[in-house]
């Protein structure tokens, strides 16, 4: 399976890692970030994290990749995590965004805690 990360805040960065460290490979995009350095940090200190609590090897980390556009991040994705500020103009933009550009059958998440699906999915097809 094929993920993207749209966001890489704490709340994306987390998400980034835990999607890595569980197998999957993962690309990052979001506007701001300048190096991944924030990305890279959170997933060595989610895997030490990891290390330490389970009794079991964990499986072969995924691949982290960054994108430096949002149509390249989610070309191909299976599962795409919108994990954008929590501001609804600026999630049902970027959501309409991700419709233009995602495969058709793409699962397409939200990190939101006040928002109903169906209020981020107005304008969306």
């Amino acid at each position: 399976m094929s993920v993207t990360v749209v966001g890489a805040g704490v709340i994306g960065a987390g998400w980034a890692a835990r999607f890595v460290l569980h197998g999957f490979d993962v690309r990052v995009f979001d506007a701001g970030l300048k190096d991944g350095g924030s990305v890279l940090q959170v997933l060595a200190e989610a895997k030490q994290s990891l290390d330490a609590l389970y009794d079991q090897p964990l499986a072969e980390p995924g691949a982290l990749t960054f994108c430096s556009s949002l149509a390249e991040a989610v070309d191909g994705a299976d599962w795409i995590q919108e994990s954008v500020p929590e501001r609804l103009e600026l999630k049902r933009t970027l959501l309409g965004d991700i419709e233009q550009h995602a495969p058709p059958d793409a699962l397409i998440a939200s990190s939101t805690s006040g928002f109903t699906p169906s209020v981020l999915q107005e304008r969306m097809h």
